[in-house]
């Protein structure tokens, strides 16, 4: 059957208040990774431009940018800066760029929710499968997550100090799909999660191995390690291969909602990353028979988010690409 990629609906809330007005005349310059980082106002009313070394970006307000980060602009990213902050924003941006690769992949998060580093979410997929011959075959599940990087009320006595956060999803829809899920137990340190997939036509609940992570979600673009919740693979090599000042990607890229079409996990408003300071981090399997070759990841120094993911085979060639973006939280920082 043909497939059309996930469309995400994602329940987040929206940003409390304004920092401040975006943009002076003058740049303030502030180093990070050993180069200078400024932010000015552009030529046009509400847009920027962003140096970083030799680096140089024009940031400009986007139809899915929320109302705080058009007026903010790229300054919004140094909301995740603040000292006082709780993991995984509590290193200042000097011990940040000290981190193994390891250690960056572990604190960032990927897809286009706020992943385990809000309070709380809860999102609804919708996604759509067609046949060749026209014939629908649409799945819808829900996911949850607690996060106890805060609060540990929720946790059993051996649980508290370990436990990161919980997830879980379960499929609503279709009829022989609905009950099915899968939960997982986050830890802290080098613990790797605790997954357990629940079938409801044998109701039986069997652990899920770490090999299981290489298969395709059913009727998507994506594969369970996929999730942003997934600790570093002792069998891959995760390192540092450079920093870039994040420009974004084309319209055309996965994760975005082109002309009506959906193209990848699509959501109305979120921050893209644009302008951000970022790792280029480089992930390689161990195995030959891993199902990429390579993959490298465009992650932000400031939010940890990671904005852009290269698949590559073993022949060096792209075979896929996700652009990502940030909902807006209630629990974000102001």
């Amino acid at each position: 059957m043909a497939r059309t990629p996930i469309a995400a609906i994602v329940a987040a809330g929206l940003a409390i208040g304004i920092a401040g007005l975006a943009g002076t005349a003058a740049a303030q310059e502030e180093m990070i990774a050993g180069k200078p980082y400024s932010i000015t106002p552009g030529d046009k009313p509400g847009t920027f431009v962003c140096q970083w070394g030799d680096e140089k970006v024009n940031w400009e307000p986007k139809p899915w940018h929320p109302t705080s980060y058009r007026e903010l602009g790229p300054k919004v990213y140094d909301r995740w800066t603040q000292p006082g902050l709780p993991y995984p924003w509590e290193m200042p941006l000097e011990q940040r760029v000290q981190q193994t690769g390891a250690e960056i992949h572990d604190r960032s998060y990927t897809a286009l929710y706020f992943g385990e580093f809000g309070q709380n979410y809860i999102t609804r997929w919708a996604i759509d499968l067609i046949s060749p011959d026209g014939v629908h075959r649409d799945k819808e599940l829900h996911e949850w997550m607690v996060s106890y990087r805060i609060n540990q009320g929720g946790l059993g006595a051996d649980e508290v100090g370990k436990v990161r956060a919980k997830y879980m999803f379960t499929f609503i829809a279709p009829n022989d799909f609905r009950g099915l899920g899968i939960s997982t137990t986050i830890y802290h340190g080098d613990k790797f999660n605790d997954e357990f997939l629940y079938t409801p036509a044998a109701r039986r609940v069997r652990r899920l191995p770490q090999a299981a992570r290489q298969d395709i979600i059913p009727g998507t673009i994506t594969r369970w390690e996929d999730f942003p919740q997934v600790k570093p693979f002792p069998d891959i090599d995760y390192k540092v291969v450079g920093h870039t000042l994040y420009a974004g990607q084309s319209p055309d890229t996965i994760g975005f909602k082109t002309e009506g079409q959906s193209k990848g996990e699509q959501v109305q408003i979120g921050i893209d990353g644009v302008c951000e300071p970022s790792y280029i981090l480089e992930m390689t399997p161990q195995s030959k028979s891993y199902w990429y070759a390579k993959q490298r990841r465009i992650i932000g120094i400031k939010t940890g988010s990671s904005w852009y993911e290269e698949v590559f085979d073993s022949k060096g060639e792209i075979t896929r690409k996700r652009v990502n973006r940030r909902s807006i939280a209630k629990d974000d920082p102001t």
